[in-house]
């Protein structure tokens, strides 16, 4: 699956606050993947402050998440 860089930044953040069955599910190449090609120029946080899937995301971000999760 091909990931922008800006989008490997965003689920990158996602996956840190993940419950940790959902954080086994994914495989550790992918996450070492995102991880090769974010973009360190891109500054991107999760509100803590609502719900983390109310966040502002990419749409690209949110397909990935789709694939992840499909049962989601």
């Amino acid at each position: 699956m091909n990931v922008s860089s800006m989008s490997a930044v965003e689920l990158l953040e996602i996956i840190k606050y993940l419950d940790s069955e959902l954080k086994k599910s994914i495989p550790e190449n992918f996450v070492m993947y995102l991880d090769s090609i974010k973009d360190s120029s891109y500054d991107f946080e999760i509100d803590k402050n609502i719900p983390l899937f109310e966040n502002e995301f990419l749409e690209e971000t949110i397909e990935v998440l789709k694939k992840l999760f499909p049962d989601l």
